[in-house]
């Protein structure tokens, strides 16, 4: 339930007041924002292998043969995620990363300007969108 209602980074700042080291912290905290694109990663080795008719549970294949299919396919895996690891490594240290990271990420509150944008755009773009479905029906 915690993890439901309560975002990401407000668990990772109460864990570190609890005392969970800030190098854990931003593990954690790396590691949920790019789960999604490692399920993308498995998504692409997966639909790859169904393209070339493998099923793992295809008893008429050898097992052996099914085994080292399995096993390039999560080594591959492994090298993108690693490869995607060092990109982003990289791309963090050149915009000033560091262990004081999670400090200066807080919410900030909407200015008047940005509520006017947001209540324009909130009656522009559906009157835009419900004109165009009907010039077009």
């Amino acid at each position: 339930l915690l993890s439901s209602t309560t975002p990401v980074q407000e668990m990772l700042k109460a864990g570190k007041r609890l005392g969970l080291p800030s190098v854990m912290a931003l593990s954690l905290g790396m590691m949920i924002r790019y789960l999604f694109l490692f399920a993308g990663m498995y998504a692409q080795i997966h639909y790859a292998l169904v393209g070339r008719n493998f099923n793992p549970f295809n008893k008429s294949l050898p097992y052996t043969y099914r085994l080292k299919t399995l096993g390039y396919a999560m080594g591959v895996l492994f090298l993108r995620a690693y490869e995607q690891g060092e990109r982003t490594f990289t791309a963090m240290l050149c915009r000033g990363y560091g262990n004081h990271i999670l400090d200066h990420m807080q919410k900030k509150p909407l200015t008047r300007i940005d509520q006017i944008v947001l209540c324009i755009l909130g009656v522009i773009m559906p009157a835009m969108t419900a004109a165009i479905f009907f010039l077009q029906g």
